[in-house]
């Protein structure tokens, strides 16, 4: 079968190689399918790209316009405690009781192991200004838009972390998790005097509007998710705003500031990204991203896990899973295409990176192309072969019948000719029967192939008709 097959496919391939109208035909079929469907094919990619593209550009607007918005809506708070200093003689006062550390009346250092860091505030500050802090604060934390994502609102009069709301507080979230925070640690911490915090103290005051830090985790705040008993760490980001008031003055490593302190906003950095819906959006829509924080660094200062460049440090405060090597098997992945849009935040540039896990390129056109390439080539294969069959056949009727004959049937007429004057050749091999019976078949057709194509060329070289070949026959006219 398989043999046969073979066969034919060759006399089909001698046919259309000794006619080049057949060939030159299958191969203007082929460029025109190949650029028909290849022209289709990447047009409609062109298109799907270009969805993606558009997916994933108003996906990310619309996502950084809400964290924008939703940042400064959490910020917020912090204008709110900078003007009841600014304005309430009580809070303004709060800057003397503390006082420079060492000086006179000012409050004293703490005993024992934290009397480098901490200074003891009991009885130092004066309760009415206490109270009052504590019911401003109570009521911003509750208010619509802040409730589980402020923290804790500090007050640091002089860099020292006099005043904090709530101290100790475990609460249940409207998710049903139960927030527990203690910060009776930090009350009395002194910012200016901490190996830790004084860097961050340093900008803060050089500052004109807010400096924020984080996604920081808070061993002292943390989160029981309902049905589980295992705690779980909050990660925070801190955002602080300085006091500047006239006649004020706050001494840093010898430096003189004229500030009266500054106020702090603890977040809840999760919770924050949550209410946004930064993951399940993106999620939903099968995109990836990351969202880095830059800022200025000193020259020579490294920082762990920043990625720097120039006079900039970049890290990463939020991200896909599959970004951050937290993904399925723990692999990191990038994006080879992507957007990059920057967020109009704080004291840092915020910038976020979206993308699709296999580009803005659709992966389909990767075996489109070839498949339809090949179909291509299968096709136009099978029309050169259907011209080469009809070739045959009519190269097996010009051997029945003259070719005048063949044109008048294709046209429908009546094949009816009469000459004048005819001449018949007829041509017997004399004993043909016993030579073929003392011959193998193939020399039989060997003799007869010799001697019946050199008759061939007499008809065609003397335009006669061939009649008819049987055995050792051969009659033209």
């Amino acid at each position: 079968f398989f043999q046969d097959i073979y066969t034919e496919v060759g006399f089909k391939v001698v046919v259309v190689i000794q006619h080049p109208g057949i060939w030159v035909t299958g191969l203007f079929c082929l460029a025109l399918l190949l650029g028909t469907s290849v022209g289709t094919l990447w047009a409609w990619s062109a298109n799907s790209s270009d969805t993606k593209l558009m997916v994933a550009l108003g996906k990310a607007e619309e996502i950084t316009t809400l964290l924008s918005h939703k940042l400064d809506v959490a910020l917020l708070p912090l204008i709110a405690m900078q003007d009841w200093v600014t304005y309430w003689p009580a809070f303004r006062d709060l800057s003397r009781q503390v006082g420079q550390r060492g000086e006179p009346g000012s409050a004293p250092a703490e005993n024992g192991p934290r009397a480098a860091t901490h200074r003891n505030m009991t009885g130092v500050l004066d309760a009415g200004a206490v109270d009052l802090f504590h019911a401003i604060a109570a009521d911003i934390r509750l208010q619509k838009g802040l409730k589980d994502l402020i923290l804790n609102i500090q007050l640091a009069p002089m860099g020292v972390k006099a005043l904090i709301d709530p101290v100790f507080d475990s609460s249940t979230c409207s998710d049903g998790t139960v927030l527990t925070q203690d910060n009776r640690r930090n009350i009395g911490l002194d910012l200016v005097k901490d190996a830790g915090s004084i860097t961050i103290a340093k900008a803060t005051l050089r500052a004109s509007g807010v400096v924020t830090t984080g996604p920081l985790l808070r061993p002292k705040t943390y989160m029981v998710t309902k049905g589980l008993e295992k705690p779980e760490n909050v990660s925070t980001f801190v955002a602080r705003l300085p006091i500047n008031l006239p006649g004020q003055s706050l001494r840093l490593q010898g430096k003189e500031y004229g500030c009266w302190g500054w106020v702090t906003v603890v977040l809840n950095w999760d919770k924050l990204l949550d209410v946004v819906g930064v993951y399940t959006r993106f999620e939903r829509e099968g995109l990836l991203f990351e969202l880095l924080r830059s800022n200025r660094i000193s020259p020579g200062r490294r920082s762990d896990q920043n990625t720097e460049s120039g006079h900039f440090a970049s890290t990463v405060i939020a991200g896909s899973k599959e970004l951050l090597g937290s993904g399925e098997w723990g692999e990191k992945q990038s994006l080879t295409d992507n957007l990059t849009f920057s967020l109009n935040t704080t004291d840092h540039v915020w910038t976020m990176t979206v993308g699709y896990k296999d580009g803005f390129t659709v992966l389909w056109i990767r075996w489109t192309v070839p498949l339809f390439s090949v179909a291509s080539l299968i096709f136009c294969t099978l029309i050169m072969f259907a011209l080469a069959s009809r070739q045959q056949h009519l190269q097996l009727l010009y051997k029945m019948m003259p070719r005048q004959a063949i044109a008048k049937l294709k046209k429908g007429e009546s094949v009816v000719e009469k000459y004048d004057d005819v001449s018949v050749y007829f041509s017997d091999i004399i004993g043909f029967t016993s030579m073929a019976g003392e011959m193998t078949p193939i020399q039989v057709m060997a003799m007869l192939n010799d001697l019946y194509t050199q008759f061939d060329e007499l008809v065609d070289k003397y335009n006669v008709y061939k009649v008819e070949t049987i055995g050792g026959a051969y009659m033209v006219l």
